[in-house]
């Protein structure tokens, strides 16, 4: 499989990043201490001595050397231990989104019951109101969904069709397979 990302060096390139980047680190910390102890050096001395006189005291230009170097090492140390840093903080940070995922489920727990309860509730009454109750055809009496006759008048609630034999509702003046009038 071809390597799309240059995946195949990388713990080359970590490895690298780990070494070189505390070595440029301790380089750009020494310049700076040598730049800075230079500085505490001079004490006195006229400001026309300050560089170029070949004196040990002229090092104060490695502070300005230093700087670039320890931004640089502290860069390159960063992204050679940036995956063990990641995993620290993954460790760090894992059972803390647990802990805070845990109490907020067990403090709504009842109000999400109750809020999917009444969904329930609702989308129950509404099928419940969708079905239209069956009437009786004579009367107007409301029906059950299995009875054979109404009870306050006694109609059929069906009607089997003489020409077909289909099964119709009660109150059905034409037959629903053949078209044959009641």
């Amino acid at each position: 499989m071809a390597d799309k990302y240059n995946l195949n060096n990388h713990k080359q390139t970590r490895q690298l990043l780990r070494v070189l980047g505390p070595i440029i680190l301790i380089i750009g910390i020494g310049f700076i201490i040598s730049g800075t102890s230079s500085l505490f050096a001079m004490g006195n001395e006229s400001p026309s001595n300050f560089f170029g006189d070949g004196s040990p005291r002229d090092n104060f230009s490695h502070v300005f050397i230093g700087m670039p170097l320890l931004f640089v090492g502290f860069v390159m140390s960063g992204y050679g231990y940036m995956g063990k840093m990641a995993r620290y903080q993954a460790s760090e940070l894992a059972p803390v989104g647990k802990d805070v995922a845990n109490y907020m489920m067990d403090n709504t727990k009842d109000s999400a019951k109750g809020f999917a309860g009444a969904i329930g509730e609702g989308l129950a009454q509404a099928s419940t109101a969708a079905v239209q109750q069956k009437q009786c055809a004579a009367c107007g009496n409301d029906l059950d969904d299995n009875s054979q006759f109404c009870d306050q008048c006694g109609a059929p609630t069906r009607k089997s069709c003489a020409k077909c034999g289909t099964d119709n509702e009660g109150d059905a003046k034409f037959c629903d397979a053949c078209g044959q009038r009641f």
